[in-house]
């Protein structure tokens, strides 16, 4: 079983979460040589519905896999939470058009983040607070209106869910010999 490597160019994508899956266990498809579907072990345990999601209260999210045929286009969505674009499992409410990631579907009530390690950060709805919606997330500059953040009260520090879950924060490229360190603040001689 090859795992995800992309200095050997070996892809393996969840095709729930669309991550690489680089440990084992993982689930795979062994019907059909050429099917590819492959799952983290997580991704195949996902709950059928969500309750009372924070971005879309007071309604289910119900689990949408994208059903991938060769007659078939790929469903691509936006997420409602980190507004990128996902060729993978939603969670969705069809009546009013509402769909996030996998990812986004299971956010936590508070993270630590190495933006700002000394405090927690809270999870907060932007579009709930007319306060917030000129506030701008402090690592990418993007306004946090209409958006589920997180936010460090004593500080003032705000991160937008997008910056606060990108990952990975050190990588390699075949063209450099050293890692590349995701970096918030400019860094004197680096």
């Amino acid at each position: 079983i090859l795992l995800h490597n992309p200095l050997k160019k070996i892809q393996l994508l969840c095709d729930g979460c669309v991550k690489p899956i680089t440990e084992i266990p993982f689930y795979k498809c062994l019907e059909d040589v050429h099917c590819g579907f492959v799952l983290h072990e997580w991704c195949a345990r996902l709950p059928p519905k969500i309750d009372d999601h924070p971005g879309h209260p007071n309604h289910t999210l119900f689990l949408m896999p994208n059903n991938i045929t060769t007659t078939e286009m790929v469903r691509v969505f936006k997420c409602k939470i980190c507004m990128l674009p996902s060729n993978g499992f939603s969670y969705g409410c069809s009546t009013w058009k509402y769909y996030v990631d996998v990812n986004c579907a299971f956010l936590p009530k508070e993270i630590t983040h190495e933006a700002h390690p000394d405090h927690l950060l809270s999870r907060i709805d932007a579009s709930s607070t007319s306060s917030l919606s000129n506030t701008a997330c402090n690592a990418c500059g993007y306004y946090l209106r209409n958006h589920i953040a997180f936010c460090c009260h004593s500080c003032n520090f705000y991160l937008d869910t997008g910056c606060a879950f990108m990952l990975p924060g050190l990588i390699r490229h075949k063209y450099d010999k050293h890692p590349f360190t995701l970096r918030y603040n400019p860094v004197e001689n680096h």
